[in-house]
């Protein structure tokens, strides 16, 4: 049975590999049962994965959410939906197996939740309704930026570095063009409690930067390089 009236079986919904760069969305809903996606290697590169998105676009649901992948399945016509899977296909993109390629949340362990709070809301990011005292997140184009008191983080994992210690760590935002650059630069001069280190610079690699230090010295670089692009959601696709 294909279709009844709790719905579309058998029906696989999985979390997409590419958060949505090729798909169309960050979940993916196969008329298909587990089994039949686990008997396919998946792993692929980045080339055959869009051309294979591309030849079954249409026949896989696709979504933000589970929910709204299972609707977009659910509106194809039934003869119009991928149905079989032979090996190397559609499935290689989905990531039921090995490690799906993405960096989801980053947490800043802080020394002082108020001082950083205000700071990181400066930048006029979207933020979580979860947000208290003792967390902060913010939206940031498919991955999240969280502030945590870094007391929770030692008992288990150490001393953090001292005030003036390099991290070990860069975080970037990635700009379309130079023009973005060069106005971002002029918005964080205005910024209360930021080190900002020098002023924008071409660079030879084919793009423009320039950095800047927070109250608690994790080091960022606000970079356009060229070559890059973005996601519908924002994400970097690097070359």
């Amino acid at each position: 049975m294909k279709e009844s009236e709790e719905g579309i079986y058998p029906c696989t919904i999985v979390p997409t590999r590419y958060t949505g760069a090729y798909e169309g969305g960050t979940w993916a809903a196969f008329e298909l049962a587990p089994e039949q996606l686990n008997a396919i290697d998946w792993n692929s590169d980045d080339v055959s994965a869009r051309n294979r998105w591309e030849k079954y676009r249409g026949r896989v649901g696709v979504g933000d959410s589970p929910g709204d992948a299972y609707a977009s399945l659910v509106a194809i016509p039934a003869h119009e939906r991928l149905t079989t899977l032979e090996e190397g296909t559609l499935a290689a993109v989905a990531g039921l197996k090995g490690v799906p390629a993405r960096v989801s949340f980053v947490t800043l362990a802080v020394r002082d939740m108020a001082k950083m709070t205000a700071f990181y809301r400066q930048f006029g990011w979207p933020e979580s309704a979860q947000s208290d005292d003792s967390f902060v997140a913010f939206q940031c184009g498919g991955a999240v930026l969280g502030l945590f008191p870094v007391s929770n983080y030692e008992k288990q994992l150490g001393l953090a570095p001292g005030p003036g210690a390099f991290k070990g760590f860069e975080l970037a935002i990635n700009l379309e063009d130079a023009a973005r650059l060069d106005a971002a630069y002029a918005t964080f001069r205005t910024f209360e409690g930021i080190r900002l280190r020098g002023e924008p610079k071409d660079q030879s690699f084919g793009g423009r930067s320039f950095s800047f230090l927070d109250p608690e010295d994790n080091a960022w670089e606000v970079i356009w390089a060229a070559g890059t692009s973005f996601d519908q959601r924002g994400g970097l696709i690097f070359p």
